[in-house]
């Protein structure tokens, strides 16, 4: 494996596999939706979605079919810390593809008119979000954790401060964050290593920036200081819950002992506490979950997940409840352990068993300093750890009494009055 900075601080990793003739290339720049202008949430995505909409070199339908006549296609993502550009392709094709996607990185137009209608786009993709009640969950109890703080608008923005983004503003951003000392590219196939660096270094050696690199804005994160509910009405016949706080770092020292904690919970699907207790044993969903989202600058994402229906409701969140007390005072059990550790075992060597997951891993590695072959040793590490540790971890991390929930429903069919652990006031989603 190469792993190289460029001149230009461009960041190149290039893994040689050869069990299949395909490439997986992964291009990430720091240009996330944690960039976005205030009153200009949605900005980055927008830039996104414009990138293949010709260059200086190449018009957009010289882009669309040079990527498609090569059998593959460019998958252009937004997430709060990233942008990326990626493909899967045959190796045989990587030269050109490479061509391609430094240019259309590099040398964007941004013609006019597609910027109009991928604004236009966007904002209808974000009322179509409004009116899903899942959508809606999920953009609300993210904004409320991250309240007041570049981490919580939505990644596609709201429609007012899509609407209001204005033609210039999109080159600015562009040669503003998209830059090589701010970007990471990722190879892994059949490639020879030593000859695809040499290519990467005429294609985008020469990219520049004019500027010193702007840094993370500054973000000061807090728990709620107690439980608070908020109600986001919709015409439903369900309860939509989501809660959760802050959760770790990816590079937290006891990020595997958390994976644990969470497998146990509500990770685990039927072999978790949530599922058993609330739909196995009272039938009172189909389904609960919990998830942590790690973050890399900043404190990510702890979150329990739920639909329930109106008459149960009451129940199903005060068994919720109750469960998060329960494991944060008692911690998990020696059986349960024992059963994380065994999946883990088996589940983490499959988030490299294609080159695109493998791609991923390793660009995870380099956005967290972690070691080489983390995954690896993440196995090794889960083995040895008893449940005293992560009990422990448990202790540190869990904060049920400063949860924030968001609920989805009908008011007129669901009293949220009838909480007496939560309060819950209503506001109007956005």
């Amino acid at each position: 494996m190469i792993r190289e900075t460029l001149e230009n601080g461009l960041q190149v990793v290039i893994r040689r596999e050869a069990r299949l003739p395909l490439v997986h290339v992964l291009l990430a720049v720091h240009a996330g939706a944690l960039y976005d202008p205030p009153g200009r949430e949605g900005l980055a995505s927008l830039v996104v979605g414009l990138l293949d909409d010709g260059t200086r070199h190449r018009t957009e339908q010289e882009i669309t079919f040079g990527v498609e006549n090569l059998g593959t296609s460019l998958s252009l993502r937004t997430s709060t810390y990233l942008a990326t550009v990626s493909f899967t392709a045959l190796a045989e094709h990587l030269p050109p593809l490479l061509d391609i996607l430094a240019d259309i990185v590099q040398h964007p137009v941004f013609p006019e008119d597609r910027f109009v209608e991928e604004r236009r786009r966007q904002a209808a993709g974000i009322q179509n979000q409004l009116a899903d009640p899942s959508q809606v969950l999920n953009r609300q109890v993210i904004r409320k954790i991250y309240e007041n703080t570049p981490l919580g608008h939505p990644v596609s923005g709201y429609v007012a401060s899509v609407e209001a983004i204005r033609h210039e503003e999109v080159p600015a951003f562009h040669q503003r964050h998209y830059r090589p000392d701010r970007a990471i590219l990722v190879i892994v196939g059949d490639v020879p290593e030593a000859d695809t660096l040499r290519r990467i270094q005429d294609l985008l050696g020469p990219w520049s920036a004019p500027e010193p690199a702007p840094e993370p804005p500054t973000v000061d994160l807090h728990d709620r200081p107690r439980r608070e509910g908020f109600l986001y009405p919709m015409k439903v016949n369900q309860v939509f819950v989501a809660l959760g706080h802050l959760g770790p770092r990816r590079r937290d020292p006891a990020y595997n002992a958390l994976r644990v904690f969470n497998y146990t919970f509500g990770g685990g699907a039927f072999a978790s506490r949530l599922m058993q207790e609330v739909r196995v044993k009272r039938g009172y969903a189909y389904g609960a979950w919990s998830q942590i989202t790690p973050g890399i600058f900043y404190p990510g994402l702890f979150l329990v997940r739920t639909e329930t229906k109106v008459e149960t409701a009451h129940d199903a969140l005060a068994l919720i409840q109750r469960l998060l007390e329960e494991v944060y005072e008692h911690g998990i059990t020696p059986q349960e352990l024992q059963d994380a550790q065994q999946y883990y075992q088996g589940a983490i060597p499959r988030m490299t068993e294609t080159y695109g997951r493998l791609a991923q891993a390793l660009l995870d590695q380099v956005l967290n300093d972690l070691p080489d072959e983390y995954w690896v040793r993440d196995v090794e590490e889960i083995q040895r750890l008893d449940v005293d540790t992560v009990n422990q971890a448990v202790a540190r991390f869990l904060k049920p009494h400063q949860t924030t929930w968001v609920l989805v429903t009908d008011p007129g069919a669901f009293d949220p009055g009838r909480l007496d652990f939560l309060p819950v006031q209503q506001e109007e989603p956005r």
